[in-house]
């Protein structure tokens, strides 16, 4: 799958997973786009960004590895679906 297919597949996912992750946002949520910031707009701390990325794993059944993250991967959704789409190893 290419990056870019499986950024699609993300974006899907996180739209998903983000009601459950950050309760408190209300309707914001609903209406996440690539450039909705993850802190500022939704009001996730780090480790409500840190579960956001666990559920990520578990609902798409890959692995992300997190080790070569960075603050501007987790500016926006966008980021971090790029990064994440960059990053993740599809468990097979």
């Amino acid at each position: 799958m290419s990056d870019s297919a499986l950024r699609v597949l993300v974006m899907e996912s996180i739209r998903v997973v983000l009601p459950r992750v950050a309760p408190d946002a209300g309707a914001e949520v609903l209406e996440v786009s690539d450039r909705t910031r993850l802190m500022e707009d939704l009001g996730l701390t780090s480790a409500a960004t840190l579960e956001l990325m666990l559920e990520l794993e578990e609902s798409m059944d890959i692995q992300i590895d997190v080790e070569q993250i960075q603050p501007d991967d987790l500016a926006s959704i966008g980021a971090l679906a790029d990064f994440v789409a960059g990053h993740a190893v599809v468990a097979s």
